[in-house]
């Protein structure tokens, strides 16, 4: 009895662990999948800011200051999350996306 009890125990132990390295390998797989579609994106010439980019990224890839950012997001000094992207922004703040995208993509031609 305790015998079988330890070998249904090692078997679940198994198991799990097979679980949970393939999540592992899923999720550095969909990661690297998003990191090489960034990589491409950003190797073009002349990359213009899509809805898709959070906010860190459009600051720092396009060299956008804090103030200039706020006036284009038109959010006055509201502390603002820079890690989610800028149609996520759109909906929290009730905010056109398709303005907001034009208005930066004009800062960045200056």
């Amino acid at each position: 009895m305790v015998k079988t009890n330890n070998k249904i125990l090692l078997v679940i132990i198994i198991i799990f662990l097979v679980l949970l390295s393939f999540l592992i390998i899923y999720r550095a797989y969909t990661n690297y999948s998003q990191w090489r579609n960034y990589h491409n994106y950003f190797s073009q010439e002349n990359p213009q800011i899509q809805s898709w980019m959070n906010l860190n990224t459009i600051s720092k890839r396009f060299n956008l200051t804090d103030e200039e950012l706020n006036q284009a997001l038109d959010i006055n000094g509201t502390k603002v999350n820079k890690h989610i992207s800028l149609d996520r922004f759109c909906k929290e703040y009730n905010k056109e996306c398709s303005v907001i995208v034009e208005n930066l993509n004009q800062l960045i031609k200056k």
